[in-house]
């Protein structure tokens, strides 16, 4: 792990690293020693967020000389269905920043959407639904949410945003939406 962080940071010359997998908590937690290990200043952990908690984005010193700019690192979770939230509502818009692109370039749309079925939110935490798009233009909540759920990635439309400490939304309600595809 060592090995390939310092391979990104000083023999690549990459501008931003994004690592996925490995950065959970506990036995599973390799990527956070690693990055440590070599001097990262760790800017944010474990957010209050469903699927993505243990999504973590600090920076990395490129070496001893502080003239240089630090290497942005942007750790995700690596379950299938939180790797995908997080590389939308975190990496998306840090690559396109960082590749100096105007805000509408090569980001997702947002807008305010009615269930065609209700939903739930998380306790203490914000919660990014899958759903797809119903005939009528309505959004409906895809069955499967688990963090593994590959086919949730695969069949979603858009991202409905419950807001934290939300519980059962009624179908017919208005939230706002991350637009993955009309």
């Amino acid at each position: 792990m060592r090995r390939a962080l310092l391979a990104a940071r000083d023999e690549l010359g990459v501008d931003l690293l994004v690592a996925s997998g490995g950065i959970s908590v506990g036995d599973h937690d390799l990527v956070l020693p690693a990055l440590e290990g070599l001097g990262f200043e760790l800017g944010f952990r474990r957010l209050r967020l469903r699927p993505g908690r243990p999504t973590t984005f600090g920076l990395l010193p490129r070496s001893s000389d502080a003239s240089e700019r630090p290497l942005p690192v942007l750790a995700l979770p690596g379950n299938p269905a939180s790797t995908f939230v997080t590389f939308e509502l975190f990496a998306r818009p840090l690559i396109r920043a960082l590749a100096g692109l105007p805000e509408r370039a090569w980001s997702r749309p947002t807008r305010v959407v009615e269930l065609a079925e209700p939903t739930r939110g998380s306790p203490r935490r914000t919660h990014y639904v899958r759903a797809r798009w119903t005939e009528d233009g309505r959004a409906a909540p895809l069955s499967k949410q688990l963090s593994g759920a590959l086919r949730s990635i695969a069949y979603a439309d858009l991202l409905l945003h419950v807001p934290e400490d939300r519980g059962e939304v009624p179908a017919g309600e208005r939230l706002s939406a991350v637009i993955l595809r009309e």
